[in-house]
């Protein structure tokens, strides 16, 4: 939800470092308990899509260009074994993008829920030539989500997420997977 609001243009977006267990420690003024009443608010949100928060195939695809000196890093979300190969989730063939860095999203977190520093998320990470953002990508756009809005929470600067990720990247047997 939140790299979707940062793609429309929301501003001030957060991650609540904990999830639901985090705000459930909050002072209890702060989370209602029992049934809620529907609230009718009307505001002035104007959609303003961020285009750089955002990758299409072709922009990964210009990645693999130069796969023996990648400008543009690419990170995979998707757990080791899914980078390797395996498939859960409706992808018509295993594999991850060539050049890609396995990043799993469960490694974003400490076994409490809440994320990691940055300099745990830069230990997995390698620098992308200035100026050009990297993209993340999964199999759906949910888990390199997740990863782009933590990479700009921790960094300060944006990477784009692929959202059409593994199902439209597997489903084009032109476009190439390693093992």
């Amino acid at each position: 939800i939140a790299w979707s609001l940062l793609y429309w243009g929301a501003r001030e977006v957060a991650l609540l470092n904990g999830g639901y267990p985090a705000w459930e420690d909050l002072p209890d003024t702060l989370v209602i308990r029992g049934k809620a009443e529907p609230m009718r608010v009307s505001g002035d949100f104007v959609v303003e899509p961020v285009p750089e928060r955002r990758a299409g195939m072709q922009e990964v695809r210009n990645s693999l260009q130069d796969s023996a000196n990648p400008k543009r890093r690419v990170y995979d979300a998707r757990s080791l074994a899914e980078f390797q190969g395996r498939t859960e989730f409706g992808q018509k063939r295993g594999g991850h993008v060539p050049g890609a860095v396995s990043l799993p999203a469960e490694t974003l977190y400490h076994q409490n829920g809440t994320y990691i520093e940055a300099d745990a998320l830069a230990r997995g990470m390698m620098p992308s030539a200035d100026g050009l953002v990297p993209i993340a990508y999964c199999v759906g756009g949910v888990r390199s989500a997740l990863l782009a809005v933590l990479y700009e929470a921790r960094f300060g600067k944006i990477m784009a997420n692929y959202p059409e990720s593994m199902w439209e990247w597997s489903a084009d047997t032109a476009l190439p997977l390693t093992r």
